[in-house]
């Protein structure tokens, strides 16, 4: 069995991620959407974990009951690190061939991940383009996928989050009717 996992803060989930997991959902028996509580290397805390799930099932809608699932696995396990996640993923599902994806940016920064090194030696991983971007590697990567290059970021969308005319494009209508009438990001 193909597994994927797609981690991230999702803060908001926008139609990038929904780009992404459509993608690599056609070519997994399983694809997992992972978001995390918190990132050990970011300083700003998310909207609330329960919102950014809310945000995903709306913006993946009928997907969810097909080859994807929303997992929470950062609740079970009590940490935030890609390392455990592997490892857990691994026992679980222990004939399967894991692949992580990743955006070009966050790859860039892998050797600050807790235990990288596992990550990359016992996984497969799949690169996504960033526009403005360049991959920089001393590791080897299994996909370097550039059929998807999308100029969309989460952190745009929330400091632009009353130009509604500079995000609503960027945005799955589903999950800004719930970030407006949420008062999300305001």
């Amino acid at each position: 069995m193909k597994l994927y996992f797609y981690g991230g803060s999702f803060d908001p989930p926008h139609l990038g991620h929904k780009q992404i997991i459509n993608y690599f959902s056609k070519k997994s028996d399983k694809l997992l959407v992972v978001p995390t509580h918190t990132s050990p290397l970011k300083s700003i805390a998310p909207a609330k974990y329960s919102d950014r799930v809310k945000m995903l099932e709306l913006m993946l809608g009928k997907n969810i009951s097909g080859n994807i699932s929303i997992v929470d696995y950062e609740l079970q396990s009590k940490t935030p690190y890609t390392v455990d996640l592997v490892k857990l993923l691994k026992l679980r599902f222990p004939l399967s061939e894991i692949n992580m994806i990743i955006g070009c940016d966050q790859f860039n920064n892998i050797k600050k991940w807790k235990n990288y090194d596992y990550i990359i030696e016992n996984i497969k991983i799949s690169v996504v383009s960033r526009p403005n971007f360049k991959l920089k590697s001393d590791f080897c990567i299994d996909n370097y996928i550039e059929e998807i290059s999308i100029d969309i970021s989460s952190s745009f969308i929330r400091k632009n989050i009353t130009s509604l005319d500079m995000i609503t494009h960027k945005m799955d209508q589903n999950v800004m009717n719930y970030i407006i009438s949420n008062k999300l990001y305001l």
